[in-house]
């Protein structure tokens, strides 16, 4: 019982580090890391997204936080994959944690995707949760991208039909192979 105490207090450590765009460019460097604001600069949404189809998005906040989700082609959809399930609509209302201004909301995404001609599915089964002391969310891009051919109920699916939390799985995987 000790050992699986020990286990729990590193991982719920391990949780409270937030990636930065660094960390998750080096973890998988052939997705496109994309920070919100850019999205103004496009015409069309494959502007971003690499080879696979996929791209990591960096919603911020005017201050020094943001919520990473993941974007995912398949065929004539974009899988919005949001680890808190939220509806990119919401973003600037739900993700706006410490009072801070907020520039961004989610319609410039949703309307460059449609715009591009290409229709929406978003995530729907929330997997990371919210809570100030928990920063998994770039751990939950990772590994969307990384099992990018499973669609969002699939991966979801695999992430939450397991004994531990598809929270403690992101973050124990990613710490794993990353040593971060």
């Amino acid at each position: 019982m000790n050992r699986d105490i020990k286990i729990r207090k590193e991982l719920d450590e391990l949780k409270k580090h937030a990636l930065s765009n660094v960390e998750l460019s080096d973890m998988i460097p052939e997705t496109n890391i994309v920070i919100y604001p850019e999205l103004e600069k496009i015409m069309h949404i494959d502007e971003i997204l690499d080879d696979n189809g996929n791209a990591i998005l960096l919603y911020i906040n005017e201050g020094k936080s943001g919520h990473w989700v993941s974007l995912l082609k398949k065929g004539n959809e974009i899988e919005v994959y949001d680890p808190y399930a939220y509806n990119p609509l919401e973003w600037g209302d739900k993700l706006n944690s410490e009072g801070e201004d907020i520039k961004y909301n989610g319609d410039l995404l949703l309307s460059k995707i449609r715009g591009s001609g290409y229709n929406v599915k978003l995530n729907k089964k929330r997997a990371q949760p919210v809570d100030t002391e928990i920063n998994s969310c770039g751990r939950h891009a990772y590994m969307r991208v990384i099992l990018g051919k499973l669609t969002n109920e699939e991966y979801n699916n695999v992430m939450n039909n397991q004994r531990v939390s598809a929270d403690d799985i992101v973050t124990a995987f990613t710490n794993e192979l990353f040593n971060i």
